[in-house]
């Protein structure tokens, strides 16, 4: 039994985890990574296994770092049965197809481009139809229902709480007289009271632990919610556009219900809202499907999509147009690290003007155009021209919902005994920071490895 680190292995995105089991392979996510060109360009390369051998896959969350390089996968020759919680199926189904579209209308604007220059054309990263393929493979299972997915692998997933669908992952391997679990916490999400759950009832051998925010200390969450209030309610702040890199299923929803919340108090009837997704209206029935929790009523929480001054666009044309909203309009666009998808449109608009504001709500890989923002670059480069940055950019991953470097910790120490740790999904800083947080409450052995490292289970 062995694990070997592909993705997400000294760096924040492109999470893959390769196990074997006797004669049998399987994955943990397989991630898209995000960055900068160079970083990007990992995408294209081939996978360090043969992915027709490869039996079954799961798959902990929707977001792209975990599952966007699913469809190249299928056509290099998977086959097998790709494991999710219900709710990631309805956000993988809408993410996958929104990124084969992208991929083939970057390529029709590149290939425009080489034509001129007399280049041979490239091809898209996949296709729409090869995101279509993937989909089909798809298969559901319920939280907290152990499901043997191969011989001597059994697997159950867990609510991370972090979005809806994001799972704690538990692996129970058996090869002879040995058997080794192992718990994947990718996203734990930011808990207001107990980080215990039902994943800590079970003993564990190895736990895999998420380090992107491992050298951040959240502020009080509220004061983030003030904060943002108190810049839709500035009378300034009209003057100019607010731009919010926000995915496409997910964050965006829940800022649509924070602006239903807080509508009056802020007042935002004096803006315009823009939900600039391609998938926007499939994204807003699946979390319509999804937030129905805790008795509450789906059909009153998702009334809060109605608001009186939202559009969404439904075409590139209705895109094109926000172009010409030079004030008073709050965006909300796809992606989050600003490195694809149409926020890099808005931001060539608008970047540059002194009265447009950034709210980066979640955390920014290394090298990613938002990441630039959040390091304070004066300059960026948007398709080979580089602009100047004028516009006030602000932080608030406390707004992500997903769980600071206490969190992490105190999710942790909620497994008996000394589990060994791998500290994945980060940077140096986040893991250096994580790994001393953990080396005061824990004697457990912590690991961190790198891109190809494999670790026997015994």
């Amino acid at each position: 039994m062995e694990i070997q680190f592909v993705g997400g292995a000294q760096q924040v995105t492109g999470t893959c985890l390769l196990f074997k089991v006797g004669d049998h392979q399987f994955l943990l996510d397989c991630g898209l990574v995000q960055g900068s060109a160079t970083e990007e360009a990992r995408n294209l390369q081939p996978f360090p296994f043969d992915a027709s051998k490869i039996d079954a896959m799961i798959l902990s969350s929707s977001h792209l770092n975990h599952s966007g390089l699913l469809p190249m996968l299928v056509s290099e020759g998977f086959k097998g049965v790709v494991y999710l919680h219900e709710k990631t199926r309805d956000q993988v189904r809408i993410i996958l197809k929104d990124h084969g579209h992208l991929n083939e209308r970057c390529a029709e604007s590149e290939n425009s481009k080489r034509q001129r220059k007399g280049m041979l054309p490239i091809r898209p990263l996949y296709t729409l139809q090869e995101s279509q393929n993937a989909i089909r493979l798809l298969n559901v299972l319920a939280y907290e229902a152990w499901e043997t997915i191969l011989p001597g692998v059994e697997i159950c997933l867990f609510d991370a709480k972090y979005f809806a669908g994001s799972s704690i992952v538990m692996v129970k391997m058996t090869e002879g007289s040995h058997q080794r679990t192992v718990v994947y916490g990718g996203q734990i999400g930011d808990r207001l009271s107990s980080f215990e759950g039902p994943e800590h009832q079970h003993k564990v051998d190895l736990v895999l632990l998420n380090s992107t925010l491992g050298a951040h200390l959240h502020e009080d969450r509220e004061k983030s919610t003030v904060k943002l209030g108190e810049i839709f309610s500035s009378e300034q702040s009209l003057s100019g556009n607010v731009l919010i890199p926000s995915p496409t299923v997910g964050r965006t929803q829940e800022l649509l219900a924070l602006f239903a919340d807080y509508y009056a108090g802020w007042q935002l009837a004096r803006w315009r809202i823009v939900v600039d997704h391609l998938m926007a209206t499939e994204a807003k029935a699946a979390y319509c499907q999804n937030v129905g929790v805790d008795g509450e009523d789906e059909e009153a929480l998702c009334a809060d999509f109605e608001l009186p001054n939202l559009q969404v666009t439904r075409t590139v044309n209705q895109s094109l147009n926000i172009n010409k909203m030079r004030a008073g309009t709050i965006i909300l666009s796809s992606t989050e690290m600003c490195s694809s998808g149409r926020i890099k449109h808005h931001l060539k608009h608008n970047i540059w003007n002194d009265k447009c504001q950034v709210l980066l709500l979640e955390y920014q890989a290394r090298g990613s155009i938002g990441r630039q923002l959040y390091d304070g670059e004066q300059h960026i480069r948007l398709w080979g021209e580089t602009i100047k940055v004028n516009a006030k950019i602000h932080s608030m991953f406390t707004l992500s919902g997903q769980a600071d470097r206490e969190g992490m910790a105190a999710w942790f120490s909620g497994f008996s005994g000394r589990p060994t740790v791998a500290l994945i999904e980060g940077e140096k800083q986040g893991f250096m920071s994580l790994e001393s947080r953990l080396q005061q409450t824990s004697s457990a052995r912590i690991i961190i490895p790198g891109a190809g490292v494999v670790v026997d289970l015994g």
